[in-house]
């Protein structure tokens, strides 16, 4: 259980370092809806290849807004979870956008290749403010 509050710690904090609180004024807006992926692979040699397919991929579904995708980043910081190999963010303007991507073939297609090669995959949406907006 801590180790799940640290991540979604984590996740939250990079969240809010690109935009993500709704008061804070930055030119960085992600979203209203980020989709944040977290994947450990059987073979860390294909981490390259995975990135490079989720640029071929996602850059061709229209409901994506931005998305950022690379591997973890050491700071030697004891309190940053460190246990995956690579992490994704997508951000949607709205929750229609978020389904249309879900459907889109692109994300389709990149999710049944994909699949048998994850060890593990952790994900977590937020939202950009509240579910009421």
């Amino acid at each position: 259980m801590r180790q799940q509050i640290t991540r979604l710690s984590s996740v939250l904090a990079l969240t809010l370092l690109m935009g993500g609180c709704a008061a804070q004024h930055t030119p960085i807006d992600p979203g209203k809806i980020n989709h944040v992926v977290l994947f450990n692979l059987k073979d860390a040699s294909m981490t390259t290849e995975l990135m490079e397919d989720c640029d071929t991929h996602l850059k061709s579904i229209p409901a994506v807004r931005t998305y950022a995708c690379g591997p973890h980043f050491e700071m030697g910081r004891q309190n940053i979870n460190s246990d995956y190999m690579l992490g994704l963010l997508v951000s949607f303007d709205d929750e229609a956008g978020y389904k249309a991507y879900l459907e889109h073939p692109g994300h389709v297609t990149l999710v049944e290749k994909w699949r048998p090669e994850f060890s593990n995959v952790t994900i977590y949406d937020i939202t950009n403010g509240t579910q009421e907006e």
